[in-house]
């Protein structure tokens, strides 16, 4: 029994001096001070202001120093195609990496209008950021227009049907047909089409990056294949989307075999025209294939997965994977913006009703800037290095559920602080 006691005070003594110890770094250790900039003085900033920004005529108490933001489409687009320019001048847009588009994102917030950025997110990360990340040689052409904005697209994921399971749902169709050597996309009911879809329903979007899931003759050992029935016959379904990047306007007019109706209500973008996408027996060619991570064999329709690639939907989204992170980014630089508001009409009010808030400005102040730093502590690991061979996919798949807790928490901060203001 003595060794018995020994032994217990040799293990348990080592225990409750830890924690002692820790207890009293806890409680004696000076809390730490996050510091983070509020606003954005430097040229990289300022340089992406809009034109006529000092020139406009002002409105007063207008919370944008004055500059009201157009609204409409064309506006939109002609001051996109001048920030993208002078991007484009800096060097900035060589590459659509994680890191650099989160970057990109952040310095246009500061300036511009939720339109604007709202516009870059869709032509750059979704639309030319998805043929970048999941096209071969055959699409450098094509990214390198989008790029420039020669070329204007939607991306289309999200069905009627889906609803809040945006990308989860897709029943769309996509096959290939052996006599017309074509890839053919279908929508097979009403409930299947491609809803709310940013800026389809702008007559200047020419191309759409369309997810399908894949139907070919070939049936698998699983006895509960579901078979879809097609203009070339029985078909069975396999378990993978395809994407596919396809023309659906040529000089502004809608091409055969696909249907686009506006959705005439709007969000906060008043830019933006939704539009629905729906096709019929529309056929496009077999390079239309984002073929990265599969192969078509044309001689029996036939899509090829590597084996590595199990659930092949999962690399064909990492693309809103990226856009959680653009969004968290421009949210905390909403709510840095609206705590510097806040801020500046509490300073300049001798209205006693202010004065519980100026308790409270200096704990927010702490919170946004501790989201800062633990926000941008995590997107260094999408940094690229050009000396090193880094799969981003796989980065970002790997840290998946660390992207979705931010994108979770960081958004809702911003909307709470502008019911603030």
């Amino acid at each position: 029994m003595d060794t018995f006691t020994q032994l217990l005070s040799f293990l348990t003594l080592p225990l409750v001096l830890y924690y002692v110890i820790t207890t009293l770094v806890r409680r004696y250790r000076p809390k730490r001070l996050y510091v983070c900039p509020l606003d954005s003085q430097s040229d990289a900033y300022t340089s992406l202001l809009p034109v006529d920004f000092y020139t406009k005529p002002q409105q007063p108490g207008n919370n944008d120093g004055g500059y009201i933001y157009p609204s409409d489409s064309t506006t939109v687009l002609e001051q996109l195609r001048t920030v993208v320019a002078t991007l484009h001048s800096q060097q900035a847009l060589t590459s659509l990496d994680p890191h650099n588009l989160i970057d990109l994102h952040e310095r246009l917030a500061y300036i511009n209008s939720n339109d604007l950025v709202n516009w870059f997110t869709v032509q750059f990360n979704l639309f030319a950021g998805s043929i970048s990340a999941l096209g071969t040689a055959t699409h450098a052409t094509l990214v390198k227009d989008a790029r420039e904005l020669k070329k204007l697209g939607c991306f289309a994921l999200t069905e009627k049907n889906a609803g809040v399971l945006s990308g989860l749902l897709c029943d769309t169709i996509a096959y290939y047909n052996q006599d017309t050597k074509k890839i053919v996309i279908y929508t097979p009911t009403d409930d299947a089409k491609k809803c709310w879809i940013s800026y389809a329903g702008n007559n200047e979007i020419e191309y759409a990056v369309v997810f399908a899931k894949w139907a070919q003759t070939n049936a698998s050992n699983d006895s509960k294949q579901a078979s879809v029935n097609t203009s070339i016959g029985k078909l069975f379904l396999t378990p993978h989307v395809v994407a596919t990047v396809v023309k659906i306007r040529n000089n502004g007019t809608v091409l055969p075999g696909v249907r686009v109706e506006k959705c005439y209500t709007r969000s906060d973008f008043r830019s933006n025209s939704f539009g629905t996408l729906t096709f019929t027996e529309f056929s496009a060619e077999t390079e239309s294939l984002l073929n990265r991570y599969c192969s078509l064999d044309t001689t029996t329709g036939t899509l090829q997965v590597d084996d590595c690639y199990p659930k092949l939907f999962f690399k064909l989204s990492n693309r809103l994977l990226v856009g959680r992170l653009c969004l968290s980014a421009t949210a905390i630089v909403c709510a840095k913006m609206v705590l510097q508001l806040v801020t500046k009409k509490v300073s300049n009010s001798k209205r006693r009703q202010f004065s519980y808030i100026t308790d409270h400005l200096q704990l927010i102040q702490q919170q946004i800037c501790e989201m800062d730093y633990y926000f941008h502590r995590f997107i260094k690991r999408f940094k690229i290095d050009p000396s090193t061979s880094v799969d981003i996919e796989e980065l970002l798949e790997r840290h998946i559920d660390e992207i979705f807790l931010i994108k979770a928490y960081v958004p809702p901060l911003s909307k709470y602080r502008r019911q603030m203001s």
